[in-house]
């Protein structure tokens, strides 16, 4: 994960424990059609996600979105 994706990881863990959401955009292509780049997401934290969530994960080199199947 480069320095600039790692900043951007703890900023975003501090901000969903002080207030319990955020929103980010998406900048990437691989949840096209349903989600497009430049989408805007509310992000929250989940300890179960369910069949059809959308979930934000910690990919190490970079952040992934995926569906939950």
């Amino acid at each position: 994960m480069t320095a600039e994706n790692q900043v951007f990881v703890s900023l975003l863990r501090e901000l969903l424990a002080r207030e319990g959401a955020a929103r980010v955009t998406l900048n990437g292509d691989s949840m096209a059609p349903t989600l497009e780049r430049g989408a805007r997401l509310r992000v929250v934290p989940c300890d179960r996600p369910r069949s059809g969530d959308v979930v934000l994960i910690d990919g190490g080199r970079f952040l992934l979105t995926h569906r939950v199947i």
